[in-house]
């Protein structure tokens, strides 16, 4: 699952079936990240909760875009989410040496 209508990640919002698993997960979030050791930030794509649960502490879902089947429902686009995503990409460059990507 790569660029969708020249973004580069779905809005939070969106609804996905995730191709292992039964299950669909709504993102909640965008590029967790975490402190590993020797400088270095990993992340995932996305953080996502279980539908139709929703938000549960103990059972957020770590997934990247290769772990998408197919989306469901897509969250909302304006333009602040257009701005927020070419911030998300800078900001991604600008830190690329720091960053590695975490797999499921």
């Amino acid at each position: 699952m790569n660029e969708i209508d020249g973004l580069n990640y779905l809005p939070v919002g969106t609804i996905v079936k995730l191709k292992k698993g039964n299950m669909r997960v709504i993102i909640i979030g965008r590029i967790p990240l975490f402190e590993d050791s020797n400088d270095k930030i990993s992340f995932y794509d996305y953080i996502g909760a279980i539908m139709p649960m929703g938000f549960d502490l103990n059972h957020s879902i770590y997934f990247n875009k290769i772990d998408v089947d197919r989306i469901v429902y897509r969250g909302y686009v304006d333009e602040l989410e257009i701005n927020f995503q070419g911030d998300l990409d800078k900001w991604l460059s600008s830190n690329n040496e720091r960053l590695q990507k975490r797999q499921i």
